[in-house]
């Protein structure tokens, strides 16, 4: 309750200084606290805005909180709270599947994108493929047990897209990572069984066996994921 208070009031504080956009531009200056949350939500919304692809009229942002908050008993809004909701109701499904159709183009090109380098990779020396789309380059085979599709294993790794922009890595973290290989994107499960302990091979994983169209919060969807792993610790349950 008390955030969304705290909320309303700085958005008040934004509000009542827009200034219609016929008249001179005010001079701002950040001189508090508020003042650089009230601005930076100004920077939150016209990035929402601007992503989106959707333009506001000020004045009639500026016409609407004015209304809402005179005093005098003859102003009244032009709409009421309930005609607010449905409009941004509708508003919102218009927005999600703007964002849909992006998402999909992005996904078709990242895929296309994809499915050129996995093909000129395909040539390359010491590059092999599964029946899955999966390739793999073995860096240096260890000779320790392979693990299971239900081993947890615990790996070193650096995930980087096809145009090399790192999105993850536990060597940069500086520690390993641990975790139940039946519970990864499909291209982990299955490449990482064909490594022994004391191994290091490069994968080149395709959006199918990875993740996907939707992609996640560093991996755009339809991407092809190149990524250097290193299965030098000897995983817990490697062995029935």
């Amino acid at each position: 309750m008390i955030q969304k208070t705290i909320a309303a009031f700085i958005l008040i504080l934004m509000f009542s200084g827009l200034e219609a956009c016929s008249e001179p531009e005010k001079k701002v200056e950040i001189k508090s606290t508020i003042d650089s949350v009230a601005y930076g939500i100004g920077m939150s919304i016209a990035k929402q805005n601007k992503d989106l692809d959707i333009e506001m009229d000020i004045d009639v942002l500026r016409k609407g909180y004015l209304d809402a908050i005179s005093k005098d008993t003859t102003v009244k809004t032009m709409i009421t709270m309930e005609d607010y909701q449905k409009a941004n109701q509708n508003f919102m499904m218009v927005v999600q599947e703007k964002q849909q159709q992006k998402q999909t183009q992005e996904a078709a090109e990242n895929k296309t994108k994809g499915l050129e380098f996995l093909k000129a990779n395909a040539t390359k020396d010491g590059v092999q493929i599964t029946t899955t789309g999966l390739q793999y380059k073995v860096i240096k085979m260890g000779e320790g047990p392979k693990p299971q599709a239900t081993s947890t294993v615990k790996v070193h790794y650096t995930g980087t897209l096809i145009d090399g922009t790192k999105f993850d890595s536990s060597v940069d973290r500086g520690e390993p990572v641990e975790f139940p290989l039946n519970r990864v994107i499909p291209g982990w499960t299955e490449g990482l069984q064909l490594m022994p302990v004391g191994s290091k091979f490069m994968f080149y994983i395709p959006a199918e066996i990875g993740y996907g169209d939707r992609g996640n919060a560093s991996i755009p969807g339809g991407s092809t994921g190149a990524s250097r792993r290193r299965h030098s610790y000897k995983p817990q349950g490697c062995l029935p």
